[in-house]
Parts: structure tokens; sequence; C-alpha cells
């Protein structure tokens, strides 16, 4: 995966990643490890969390599998209805 998917909901990513499973074997819900997921939103949350200000860090240089870091840095949580 490359940065520009970092930060992209799974619905967003949906047919890069069908694409990636098919050609390189990629796991679309993310059980080998090629990604990591986060949730912010959902039907038995109280709140949702909004992330107002992020950053994207590279945490590995590799020029075949480099590692991404999502750093939320302001956030807040909104009241549902």
């Amino acid at each position: 995966l490359k940065k520009e998917h970092v930060g992209k909901s799974i619905k967003d990513m949906y047919n890069f990643l069908e694409m990636a499973s098919e050609k390189y074997g990629l796991s679309i819900c993310g059980e080998g490890g090629e990604y990591e997921t986060c949730t912010i939103d959902c039907s038995l949350y109280k709140y949702k969390i909004i992330i107002e200000e992020y950053e994207i860090i590279q945490h590995t240089h590799d020029v075949v599998c480099p590692v991404y870091l999502f750093k939320a840095i302001k956030w807040k949580l909104q009241k549902k209805l």
C-alpha cells in the first residue's frame, strides 16, 4: 500500500484492495498484516470520533514495502442523536 491510501475507509479502498488481492494475494480484510484499521464510528458508539488534524509519517523507507503511520493530532467526540 502507498502513502495516499493511509486514512481512507475500506469502502473507499475496496476496488484497489480487490485488485491487489487478485494480483498479489493481499487479504482484503488485512488479515495478513497488510494494514491496520481504527474504528471511529459504529452503531454501538454513543459518540463519533471526528479527526480534525492528522499527519502521515513514513516509518520505514523500504522501496518495496514502506511503512506509513497515521498520527491523529487533534480530534473530538460528537454526540450521536
